[in-house]
């Protein structure tokens, strides 16, 4: 499917990552929204920064890469797997790239989720220990 790609509209490896990894409800208390906030700007600007320094030279040298192989495999008719080979072989490292991201993005969800679930329960615990709302957010916010 990778040699399919349109290259008007190059996929972006890395893209969903923002998203996903903020998808949890948002804190209510002030120090934990601004620690979201802070984690927010310090993703994007990993993302954008990995962006322009691998995934868009990764996707640049594929697409030259798949030009060549129009331009120089053979026909169809003579070598009918020759052209879709040469492509496959062009897109590899993007994909390798893209599946890299994904993973790494993935654990990165994990673990931000790991963290909210643990926080939410010392919150739960000490509201059900007879705490105060007030008791719970410092637990929270720690």
């Amino acid at each position: 499917a990778s040699i399919l790609r349109s290259p008007a509209s190059p996929p972006h490896p890395i893209s969903f990552a923002l998203p996903l990894l903020l998808s949890s409800p948002p804190p209510r208390s002030p120090p934990a929204m601004e620690h979201a906030e802070r984690l927010s700007t310090q993703l994007q600007s990993a993302l954008t920064s990995l962006d322009a320094s691998h995934s868009r030279p990764l996707q640049k040298s594929a697409y030259l890469c798949m030009a060549r192989c129009v331009d120089t495999a053979p026909s169809s008719a003579s070598n009918p797997s020759a052209l879709p080979n040469c492509l496959a072989r062009c897109s590899a490292r993007v994909d390798a790239f893209q599946n890299a991201a994904q993973q790494a993005v993935g654990g990165l969800q994990q673990r931000f989720g790991r963290c909210a679930e643990v926080c939410q329960d010392k919150g739960e615990a000490v509201m059900g220990a007879g705490g105060g709302e007030k008791e719970a957010r410092k637990v929270v916010d720690r």
